[in-house]
């Protein structure tokens, strides 16, 4: 069966791994910055400063790198797009927000939240969003939630959307009562 070829765990793995996240760090925000200096020392590229997307442009005859980059990320995107699907299809989540209580905002808060992040139109609504889910992935303990935030974080400060739309689908999926 096609189910039995991925799990949310590999699938988180090969992101962090992508992404250079290592979860030495305490705070969120020198969580980030690490992951985005270890990025930029690994590709010879600023991401602190400007997203892929704005540097693969600038720099069009050496952004050969950055295509690769972008592949590794692209693969296991697919993979939580196809878990995404599966857990519409089977009702039964890997992800749960309850069990980081909902960061402590009310559900539907965190619902609404991660639906907008879903939007392309209403994703112009992020700056009221993202640093409040900072401030709640901050407070709660490792988990696999708290991974997919860490990703999802890192991927919007890369401004790759579409993958902030992905994880934020498996995270608001995650929220419903199935």
């Amino acid at each position: 069966m096609l189910k039995d070829r991925v799990s949310l765990q590999n699938t988180l793995l090969s992101l962090e791994s992508v992404l250079r996240i290592d979860y030495e760090e305490r705070t969120l925000t020198k969580l980030l910055s690490k992951a985005t200096n270890r990025l930029s020392d690994a590709y010879q590229r600023d991401f602190s400063s400007d997203t892929l997307y704005n540097i693969m442009s600038k720099s069009s005859l050496s952004s050969e790198g950055l295509e690769v980059l972008e592949s590794r990320i692209l693969e296991p995107l697919k993979e939580l797009a196809f878990i995404n699907s599966l857990t519409t299809y089977t009702k039964r989540s890997p992800v749960s927000l309850n069990i980081i209580n909902y960061l402590g905002y009310a559900r539907e808060n965190l619902c609404t939240a991660l639906k907008y992040l879903q939007d392309e139109v209403l994703y112009e609504k992020r700056g009221n969003i993202i640093e409040p889910l900072k401030n709640g992935v901050n407070n709660i303990e490792f988990c696999q939630e708290k991974r997919l935030f860490v990703i999802m974080l890192t991927l919007e400060g890369l401004g790759i959307f579409e993958g902030v739309n992905i994880i934020a689908q498996t995270l608001y999926i995650g929220g419903l009562e199935l």
